[in-house]
């Protein structure tokens, strides 16, 4: 914290003109005029900044009225400035000591997580038992003639405030999922406690069936088993199919039939989402559907038949299969010439054919893994 002259102030004014990275911490201005804290009672986040700028031609000060005492201006006199960046949640009361009657406080919210806050007044803490997460912040401000303290009574024994007088405030920041139960030690009837839940997990979601790379025949008939799984419950499994909405499951188990889908490629995804609203997107399953393809009859030329395929699948793999007989040997038989992997509904197989062999007999199938 410091004071500084007017001279300071003016250089401090042309730098808050400047662009402020992005994640770098606030600065409040609060101005001491007319015998009052403009704004009074501001609330900024912990890292944050203000500066007292004193308007007045009477001299005033800055001076915390209630632990922790963090506020000590010293005499302001006309033109002059008090700064403090607050570094820890908390509620900050102070006054003007040569003006007791001018009061003002600053409120800080934890940097990161929530902050609830816990009154201490007619002997009890309100509320008795809040229900945080992981990494929020609790703040119990004392508004009892009383003192009182907050102190655990079971470990870790994470809370040990002190004495806490009028006005003053205690901060707590859980970072472990647990109960923790507290008091006041000089009045042990007082009691409470923080309940903090860990962190909602996200749903796993996968599928069972069919598997990627899956084949079937048109019209497609897949059989869908979707699993599921969360750390409290599964609201609900959402089924797509090329990431268009198909239908919903709300409860186990997540199967269905996925029916009269026509020749093409698919793939399939899942998204299970909890009862918090958590979604997680499962890893896409690729299949296909396929119809029989037509083989219409080569074209010859010097030795090498052009084979033609239509009504086939794209990206997926055919196989030429030319019949062979040897001289005085029957039946002959059917082996694999080569694969290609259709680039289009419609492309060619080329087969070249030795000197000695007349012409061949093919056919085109499909891969099934």
């Amino acid at each position: 914290m410091k004071t500084s002259g007017l001279r300071q102030i003016t250089v401090l004014l042309f730098a808050l003109l400047l662009p402020v990275a992005a994640g770098r911490s606030a600065t409040v201005n609060i101005s001491i005029q007319g015998f009052a804290f403009s704004p009074q009672n501001p609330t900024i986040t912990a890292g944050d900044t203000v500066i007292w700028t004193q308007l007045d031609s009477a001299t005033h000060t800055v001076s915390s009225t209630a632990a922790p005492f963090v506020l000590n201006s010293g005499n302001l006199s006309q033109g002059r400035t008090f700064t403090n960046t607050f570094a820890a949640p908390g509620v900050f009361r102070y006054q003007c000591n040569i003006h007791t009657s001018m009061k003002g406080s600053v409120t800080v919210l934890a940097a990161t997580g929530a902050t609830i806050f816990v009154n201490i007044q007619g002997f009890a803490f309100s509320p008795q038992n809040p229900t945080i997460k992981v990494d929020d912040t609790v703040i119990w401000t004392q508004s009892d003639a009383t003192t009182h303290t907050v102190n655990s009574t079971a470990a870790p024994f994470p809370l040990n405030s002190g004495n806490l007088g009028i006005g003053a405030s205690y901060a707590s920041t859980f970072t472990t999922a647990g109960t923790f139960p507290y008091r006041c030690n000089p009045h042990p009837s007082m009691t409470g406690s923080v309940i903090v839940q860990a962190a909602n997990a996200p749903p796993t979601v996968s599928f069972v069936a069919p598997a990627s790379g899956k084949g079937f025949v048109a019209p497609g008939n897949v059989a869908v088993q979707i699993a599921a799984q969360d750390d409290v419950s599964v609201a609900r499994v959402d089924y797509y199919r090329n990431n268009v909405f198909q239908q919903s499951l709300a409860a186990p188990p997540f199967n269905f039939a996925d029916n009269n889908l026509p020749a093409g490629n698919y793939t399939l995804l899942a998204v299970a989402v909890d009862n918090l609203g958590l979604a997680t997107t499962s890893a896409p399953v690729s299949i296909f559907v396929v119809t029989n393809c037509t083989l219409v009859a080569p074209q010859w030329t010097a030795g090498t038949a052009s084979l033609t395929v239509s009504n086939a699948i794209a990206g997926q793999p055919y196989i030429l299969d030319s019949y062979v007989q040897a001289p005085g040997v029957f039946p002959g038989v059917w082996g694999a010439r080569q694969t290609n992997v259709a680039p289009a509904g419609v492309f060619q197989f080329s087969d070249v054919l030795a000197p000695t062999e007349g012409r061949r007999l093919y056919r085109v199938r499909q891969f099934f893994p």
